[in-house]
Order: structure tokens, then C-alpha cells, then sequence
């Protein structure tokens, strides 16, 4: 059944900044600073690394996220997150998110 194999590697890289008392974050990433997989059948992929800003925003027991990104590359498509999470002791109780 498995006919194919491969091996890879890949990094990626990323910082979080609090502002604001800490109800504010603020964070950049890069997905795929570097990547190689190389199959079995002589193949090698290489990705464009993943450029990707966003934030979060704390309101007594709500979260309020999103992000937003895209590869360096002509008609490359927007990357996105959205969501909230509502806590209530310590304990999720509802968590939604829109993406792509």
C-alpha cells in the first residue's frame, strides 16, 4: 500500500510581544523559513516561506484573535484566522474561528 516515502526538514520562526498590561499580544511568524522534502521517486519540493501578523485582545472573559498572511510570490493567496474564545473559570467554554 505505501509506495511512496520521503524524508524532509523544515523551520519556522516566530515572536509574541504583550502590550498593553498584557490584554494585548501582538505576533509575527514565518512558516517555512527554510524546507526541502525529498521523495523516493527522485523529487525534490522546496516552499515559499509563509509571512503571517496578527493579534489577540483580552476582555474579562473574552479572546478576540486574528491574523493575516501570504508567500512572497505574484497572485500568492491571503492566509487568515479569526476567532474569539469565551472562559469562564479557568474553562473554555465556547471557542469559535473563521480561516482559510
Amino acid at each position: 500500500m505505501i509506495e511512496y516515502t520521503a524524508w524532509g526538514l523544515s523551520g519556522d520562526i516566530g515572536v509574541i510581544s504583550p502590550v498593553w498590561n498584557n490584554r494585548i499580544e501582538l505576533g509575527f511568524r514565518v512558516e517555512n523559513l527554510f524546507s526541502i522534502n525529498h521523495w523516493n521517486t527522485g523529487t525534490t519540493e522546496n516552499y515559499v516561506p509563509l509571512f503571517i501578523a496578527g493579534g489577540q485582545i483580552k476582555l474579562k472573559s473574552l479572546l478576540f484573535g486574528a491574523e493575516g498572511g501570504s508567500r512572497l510570490y505574484v497572485n500568492a493567496p491571503l492566509h487568515y484566522h479569526a476567532g474569539f474564545e469565551f472562559y469562564k473559570q479557568k474553562e473554555i467554554i465556547i471557542k469559535s474561528f473563521e480561516g482559510l
